[in-house]
């Protein structure tokens, strides 16, 4: 599947921009694929990976999977972490129940509330990429440009990961007090709902504030688009 070269063309003239405004904060980005390093560093930074991305549920081939890492001074400071998968016949709702199912099962067989459904998940399936910040690193949090720069960063995996994939949605999950302070801008989500799982009793780690955020290949395109042409307007008045 593929979105095209006009379409692929404002996807890499967006994240271009990004990069210079990241270059003109002294950060660099790369991209790894690596997931077993990945892991390593990011625990080695002293957070436990999540579930979404931990080896022992996932075989990551270096083609559906990329963790975008961000360098202050050659030093990984952020970590944004995203995988493509395809639902199939099922809704993203049932896809994101089996997984959190199979991820907590040694918790118990009846964790979720399955007569609570997050209406917009019912409405998702095909080709979706799942995307979430994995680590943010305390010393870097102290200078200031932190949220800036996980904003860039998430924005430029965002678009990276439309011109690599073309997924149907892009979707991740965020603790929804985080979300209304303005994590999901953050994050590029276009679209952002309360209340995303409803558990019976939460697994070790969850808690009963998930917010669902996703944004569709269109939103995407148009987030990229207002990103050049602000650059634009920024541009034309100096």
């Amino acid at each position: 599947m593929t979105i095209g070269p006009l379409k692929t063309d404002v996807f890499a003239r967006a994240r271009d921009i990004l990069s210079a405004r990241l270059n003109e904060m002294d950060l660099e980005y790369r991209v790894d694929v690596d997931f077993r390093a990945i892991v390593h560093n990011i625990e080695a930074s002293g957070k436990h990976v999540t579930e979404h991305f931990q080896l022992q549920h996932f075989e990551f081939n270096r083609e559906d999977s990329f963790c975008l890492t961000l360098l202050h001074e050659g030093r990984p400071v952020v970590f944004y972490c995203s995988q493509v998968f395809d639902t199939g016949d099922m809704s993203f709702l049932e896809h994101h129940r089996n997984r959190l199912a199979r991820f907590y099962r040694p918790y118990g067989e009846d964790l979720l509330d399955e007569t609570w459904s997050c209406k917009p998940m019912e409405e998702i399936r095909g080709r979706v990429c799942y995307s979430g910040e994995a680590l943010t690193a305390e010393s870097f949090r102290s200078t200031g440009k932190s949220r800036r720069a996980l904003a860039l960063g998430a924005q430029i995996s965002l678009f990276l990961s439309m011109m690599s994939w073309a997924p149907d949605w892009s979707v991740g999950l965020a603790r929804d007090k985080h979300v209304r302070l303005g994590l999901g801008y953050i994050y590029g989500a276009c679209r952002q709902y309360p209340l995303a799982t409803i558990w019976h009793d939460p697994a070790p780690g969850r808690m009963q504030d998930d917010a669902f955020l996703v944004s569709s290949r269109a939103d995407a395109l148009y987030l990229a688009e207002c990103v050049s042409r602000a650059s634009r307007l920024a541009e034309a008045s100096d």
